[in-house]
């Protein structure tokens, strides 16, 4: 049977375009086996990275997997160093801490980790014989992120409280929030076009590599993608007409972004948080236990949020403060008070490191990013590596 042009010519469409599905899908089988994503989903820890960029073979941010360190430093992204706000593995405090202090150090430290990872990394810091293991403790959404391990996955049953009744995050959520916050410019042809590719990038591995490998730094060559300062004018923007969200910090050295209703929800001791902060108490004392019976030091290094060392630094200046701050000043207070009392009470060593970073802003010194993310930048981090090691030092831990 003679097929007609018009039919062959379709055959060889629909061919050739099936063949390219085929060989997508078979490329996307080959690099998820063979080539994984950095961070891949981990029942119990929730997920992990993988060697590469910096990282390593055992995923973990830091120049080589050492067999023994002195020191091992637990945390989150405030521990790991942010490489989102372009600071450098060696920057983290950390690695910072090791140069001080001529020693070993280890980080084992993750973004969105909490104390039940934090617990759970034991097993992993323990066989590196450390003398200190010290863990990052983040006010700013630590309790949080307890609560999500715990009570939004599966991993740990037995740490729940059966007669624990969750409430709702009382996270703000308005139209086009996330976007203003972020100070993107929703209306821009660029930002609609990636919204149409985001199923895309965040499910493929191919479209992925060359959203990151090719796409991105053309863009960036090109000009296309924003730097700090337009994003910045369109969150002060954003938070003149929502001052219940954000507050912007208007001191022409110290100006940034303060996230005053996200931090709010993280840090008040109300429903949820405290049911996590019940959990983590537990996680400490689990800690503490099973290092000293090695023989381990344990230590606690409390990190507030970005608003509370402002908030320092305003009252410390005899600045009045914004309307509607007060309550996240007061909230992260209590907070403190029962850190420092259970760790007081339990005999657990904690540096507070809250003194020291208001300090640099009394002396103008920038420590965080203008934009709204509350990671510290270089010098924050610098400024926390150096508490962490006067603290060692006074108390002679090494």
């Amino acid at each position: 049977m003679t097929l007609s042009p018009r039919k062959e010519k379709l055959i060889n469409v629909a061919v050739v375009i099936g063949g390219f599905f085929v060989a997508f899908v078979l490329a996307e089988v080959v690099l998820r086996v063979f080539f994984p994503a950095h961070v891949t989903p981990d029942r119990r820890l929730g997920w992990i990275a993988h060697q590469g960029g910096g990282w390593d073979v055992r995923g973990w941010r830091n120049a080589l997997p050492l067999d023994q360190a002195n020191i091992v430093a637990i945390g989150d992204s405030m521990t790991m160093g942010d490489d989102v706000t372009r600071v450098t593995r060696e920057e983290a405090w950390p690695q910072v801490l090791g140069s001080l202090a001529s020693t070993s150090v280890y980080q084992m430290a993750l973004g969105g980790y909490g104390p039940v990872q934090y617990d759970a990394l034991l097993d992993e810091a323990i066989p590196l014989h450390p003398k200190i293991v010290l863990v990052g403790f983040y006010l700013g959404n630590d309790l949080y992120d307890v609560y999500r391990m715990v009570y939004e996955r599966d991993a740990y049953p037995e740490l729940r409280d059966p007669s624990f009744t969750p409430s709702p995050w009382k996270f703000q959520d308005n139209a086009g929030y996330s976007e203003a916050w972020n100070g993107v410019d929703t209306t821009s042809r660029i930002y609609q076009l990636w919204q149409l590719t985001a199923w895309p990038r965040l499910h493929s591995r191919i479209w992925g590599l060359l959203n990151n490998g090719v796409w991105l730094p053309f863009a960036n060559r090109m000009g296309w993608i924003e730097v700090d300062a337009p994003k910045l004018e369109r969150m002060k923007t954003f938070s003149a007409s929502h001052p219940e969200i954000t507050l912007v910090y208007p001191d022409p050295g110290l100006e940034t972004v303060l996230n005053s209703g996200y931090r709010l929800n993280t840090v008040k001791l109300d429903t949820n948080t405290l049911e996590a902060w019940r959990i983590a108490q537990n996680r400490f004392r689990d800690m503490d236990q099973r290092l000293t019976q090695e023989g381990v030091r344990f230590v606690i290094v409390i990190i507030p949020t970005k608003e509370m060392v402002y908030e320092t630094h305003m009252r410390s200046a005899g600045e009045s403060l914004p309307s509607g701050y007060t309550g996240i000043f007061a909230s992260e207070m209590l907070l403190r008070k029962e850190i420092f009392t259970f760790c007081e009470e339990a005999h657990i060593s904690c540096i507070d490191t809250l003194p020291d970073l208001a300090k640099k802003l009394d002396e103008k010194v920038m420590i965080y990013q203008h934009t709204i993310d509350g990671h510290p930048n270089a010098m924050g981090y610098d400024a926390i590596a150096k508490t962490v090691y006067q603290y060692i030092k006074k108390h002679k831990f090494l």
